[in-house]
């Protein structure tokens, strides 16, 4: 029997310091405005213990309350609804702002500030920045060299952060966004109008990224799923290819097609780079509705009290920069079910 790990004896509670600031703002019994604002400071929170000893030790040091995290943000609602003649009607939105950073978190010794985590934020992304795709052998023989496994003519090449003449880890960078975007979003509007009544609701997200992987979008043919070992269109119609002429290779979205197990280029491509690295904003047009209620004068001499018929449809629409599917999926190669663009006509009765 032999000990591995120490005990820990000093474990307590992650606390949290809260501040919040509120703005409600009322004008003309039209204009309605809230905004609150938060600030957190959270102490005391559960890292790893393993980077406070030297690994000559010989024993896994126990997880510490050493951890500090600082987040802020701001969330705000504006409202405006007026009548005129027989015409009433309500717009409006909503925003939030959330933002953190790490302050301490025990972390492990890094030769170069960029390498650290502690100062960004909760799940920030790091990886290569790509300088684009190696076009000639001449290039290949006179770049640093790309510890990455083979490369070749058609492969991804890589920013040399430290100028030491080697690409490895420790040439990684903070690239992008988190995947939980920073700015949540929504906006939309009611209407009334004698018997007509219309209401729509945009919703949207910002300052968010996330990564394209999977053999099936990483030009890879590693997949024992005979549907992902295929070329996904997107790949087929942007692919560099030597009988590409060196304008088309020079725009291309994706490397050359490599054997995605161990043939060249094939871990070299797959690094977490700029080059994956995708824009997950989007704005979605995720409810509207039209309808009509029948006028008293028909319905007052039936049994019937009202009548409406209607047309709704959820996610109709989605604007995005990255459109090989919804961005609200986040990354990976798009597979799973996506959301339902739903389309409803159907009526209300009351009796």
């Amino acid at each position: 029997m032999k000990i591995t790990q120490l005990g820990i004896t000093d474990m307590t509670y992650e606390k949290s310091h809260k501040l919040n600031v509120g703005f409600d703002f009322i004008a003309f019994n039209k204009l309605s405005v809230t905004i609150d604002g938060f600030y957190d400071h959270r102490t005391d929170i559960l890292v790893s213990g393993d980077n406070a000893v030297s690994s000559i030790f010989g024993l896994t040091a126990p997880n510490i309350n050493n951890g500090v995290v600082n987040s802020y943000g701001v969330e705000t609602s504006v409202r405006w609804a007026d009548k005129i003649g027989d015409f009433n009607y309500q717009i409006g939105g909503m925003l939030t702002f959330n933002r953190n950073k790490i302050i301490n978190q025990n972390e492990e010794y890094r030769p170069h500030d960029y390498l650290k985590r502690t100062g960004k934020r909760l799940g920030q992304f790091f990886g290569y920045e790509v300088e684009g795709i190696y076009q000639s052998q001449e290039e290949i023989d006179n770049s640093p060299v790309q510890s990455f496994g083979e490369y070749r003519v058609g492969d991804i090449k890589y920013q040399d952060i430290n100028g030491d003449g080697v690409i490895n880890s420790q040439d990684q960078i903070a690239i992008g966004y988190t995947n939980l975007p920073e700015i949540m979003y929504g906006f939309g509007a009611t209407a009334q109008w004698k018997n007509w009544d219309f209401n729509v609701f945009f919703q949207g997200a910002a300052r968010t990224s996330f990564f394209l992987s999977g053999s099936s979008v990483k030009s890879l043919f590693s997949s024992g799923n005979l549907e992902r070992s295929a070329v996904n269109e997107n790949i087929y119609n942007n692919v560099w290819m030597s009988t590409n002429t060196p304008e088309q290779n020079a725009n291309v979205l994706y490397p050359r097609l490599s054997n995605g197990s161990g043939g060249a280029g094939a871990s070299n491509n797959t690094q977490t780079s700029t080059w994956w690295q995708r824009n997950g904003s989007f704005i979605r047009l995720k409810n509207m509705e039209i309808g009509y209620t029948l006028p008293k004068s028909l319905t007052s001499k039936t049994f019937i009290k009202s009548f409406r018929f209607y047309v709704s449809g959820s996610n109709l629409l989605t604007f995005a920069p990255f459109d090989m599917w919804d961005p609200e999926k986040g990354g990976g190669e798009g597979s799973g079910y996506p959301l339902n663009r739903v389309i409803t006509i159907g009526f209300n009765a009351n009796f």
